[in-house]
């Protein structure tokens, strides 16, 4: 699970999905059903749909990962955003609150690029 331990570019990933969808083309195409060498005579379709399917199931997988990235990353940008709402609509009282709100759009500039994140 090395994917998981890194942060992986989206068009990395993008691109290997693709690559491995047209694997299991070649596979299919490259792989023929039945080999006969006179003697010997090999039949070749559990091999070809026991690597297909295995390919399959990884893709599958890889794009359960990039789904559940991006859903993740989804709700952590509205809970930001539902954050910086309330903070915003938060009613000043003293300078001292104006102070902690500036304070607070100062430290959103510097987070991880939260706004634009947002934006």
């Amino acid at each position: 699970m090395a994917y998981k331990s890194v942060e992986i570019d989206d068009n990395l990933m993008r691109e290997e999905l693709f690559f491995l969808r047209a694997l299991v083309w070649k596979v299919l195409e490259a792989v023929d059903n039945q080999y006969d060498f006179g003697l010997v005579y090999l039949d070749c379709t559990a091999f070809k749909n026991r690597i297909t399917t295995h390919i399959r199931d990884l893709v599958e997988h890889l794009e359960n990962y990039v789904r559940i990235d991006f859903t993740n990353k989804q709700k952590g940008i509205w809970s930001d955003i539902i954050s910086v709402r309330g903070k915003l609509d938060m009613e000043v009282e003293s300078i001292d609150d104006v102070i902690m709100l500036l304070d607070y759009i100062e430290s959103l500039k510097k987070q991880d690029n939260t706004i634009a994140e947002i934006s």
